[in-house]
């Protein structure tokens, strides 16, 4: 397909730096495969994870020094059975979204339970991000009105959540591209910018982003576009179709996994979906691409492939995980500098 972003020969080019690889210290404590998705506390001084086999949330020293695990399996106070989204706040507490049983969780950084309380139980739309964000004392995530399922482009993007489980208010629409993107697509990566009162949003299938001003909810920004290796699906993907028609329609088709933001910089996390990772469910498999634009102009700079995936970004440095071994989960620092 076309291209409508070129690389900006007006810009210098850029390059990771690699700061510092952190290994994760398990211990005696055994845990599995962590999703794609690392939370920082803002004080810079924790990682936490959550682990898709367990679904309980693992909190890490900024050394890699295991520190705590928060929830524990079933039903029971701290129980958690599906962990769909987590933050955590400037007080170190950390809530914790359980899909099957509609509760929010929250607790200390020891593992103390602080507080429980029902919610989506009753809404008229659906959750559709693991990269829930704290915002003002409540709950941000993107969303999906029910009555607008087969016309997702018309729906609100976003709810903010009162922590006693009542709805706030919702705000923005989804992106246009899923009119064009030939597929069911409706989950979107958020970023949350604490400094700037930014949300940056990006649909999974789409090479666009949109920023909006949380002071006035309204969109700011919609910047993006496709990039040199960006391509969408030929025709549309049925999602009831088998599942090994719908693989050979997304072999080599592209998706974002991730949205991050420096002071200097908007990054999104591309993935190009390959054969091998559809045969394996490989994350390794999957080839790995950051798209960088000017945080002001919204100007595309350049792509940047990578042999890891971005799991998080705080304070202009960017985390990846370079190792997914569980005996031996590295994580690589870098900052964007420019090349020499």
């Amino acid at each position: 397909m076309g291209c409508a972003n070129k690389e900006n020969s007006n810009s210098p080019q850029l390059a990771l730096n690699k700061i510092n690889s952190i290994v994760l210290e398990q211990g005696d404590l055994l845990f599995g495969k962590f999703h794609e998705h690392m939370k920082i506390s803002p004080d810079g001084e924790y990682f936490i994870f959550t682990d898709r086999i367990r679904n309980k949330v693992f909190v890490f020293t900024k050394n890699g020094s295991f520190h705590s695990v928060l929830g524990e399996g079933g039903r029971g106070p701290k129980g958690l059975i599906q962990v769909v989204g987590f933050d955590v706040n400037q007080n170190n507490e950390v809530f914790i979204f359980d899909a099957s049983q509609r509760l929010m969780k929250l607790f200390d950084l020891e593992g103390e339970l602080l507080h429980t309380v029902g919610m989506f139980e009753n809404t008229p739309f659906s959750v559709t991000a693991f990269g829930m964000e704290w915002y003002d004392g409540k709950v941000l995530t993107s969303i999906l009105e029910d009555e607008f399922l087969n016309e997702t482009h018309q729906s609100n993007l976003m709810a903010i959540m009162n922590m006693d489980g009542s709805l706030d208010t919702l705000f923005g629409t989804h992106d246009p591209f899923t009119k064009v993107d030939n597929q069911f697509s409706f989950f979107s990566e958020i970023a949350y910018d604490v400094r700037n009162n930014e949300l940056i949003t990006n649909l999974e299938s789409s090479p666009y982003y949109q920023v909006f001003d949380m002071e006035t909810l309204e969109q700011v920004a919609y910047g993006g576009g496709p990039s040199e290796s960006y391509a969408k699906p030929d025709s549309d993907v049925d999602m009831y179709a088998p599942i090994s028609v719908k693989f050979k329609k997304l072999t080599d088709t592209s998706g974002m996994a991730h949205i991050f933001f420096t002071d200097r910089y908007i990054i999104q996390h591309m993935q190009i979906l390959t054969e091998e990772w559809f045969k394996t469910t490989d994350q390794n498999a999957k080839k790995n691409i950051l798209i960088l634009h000017d945080r002001d102009t919204h100007q595309f700079i350049q792509e940047i492939p990578i042999e890891s995936i971005i799991v998080g970004a705080q304070d202009n440095r960017l985390y990846f995980f370079e190792d997914l071994n569980p005996d031996n989960y590295t994580i690589g620092v870098y900052e964007i500098i420019e090349a020499e």
